[in-house]
């Protein structure tokens, strides 16, 4: 009796069309193109990943300062700042242990260049978690 109960849900489970939507972009937020009704996931940075002192290689360590920080996003909309004195700093194990951008207020900035735009038409919004 237990194989046919067993065999029956199989069945009728096969039988079923089961419709699965996710997320494709970093922290399961949105995705990369847009597709499917889901936001379009343009820049994604992460004080904890992908942050350089250099042009992409040599990861910066506590109290450096950062020329390039890199999109998460699959975007490739990677800020840099090539001027030495108007780069952020890195620093380890401010926030509950993770790490942070700290910009001065004043003369710290990253720049994007032509990376980052609203070529696509959309309308753009940004939404920052600091």
């Amino acid at each position: 009796m237990r194989k046919i109960a067993t065999l029956f849900i199989i069945a009728s489970l096969s039988a079923l069309n089961f419709v699965l939507y996710a997320q494709t972009g970093p922290g399961g937020v949105g995705n990369t193109s847009g597709s499917g009704g889901q936001p379009r996931n343009k820049l994604w940075l992460r004080a904890d990943a992908g942050v350089f002192t250099d042009a992409g290689v040599t990861a910066a360590t506590n109290s450096q300062t950062v020329q390039q920080w890199n999109d998460q996003s699959a975007n490739s909309c990677h800020p840099t700042q090539t001027t030495a004195g108007s780069r952020p700093t890195y620093l380890t194990n401010i926030l509950n242990g993770y790490p942070v951008i700290r910009f001065n207020g004043s003369s710290n900035e990253m720049l994007f260049g032509s990376t980052l735009d609203a070529a696509s038409g959309l309308p753009m919004g940004f939404f920052a978690v600091t």
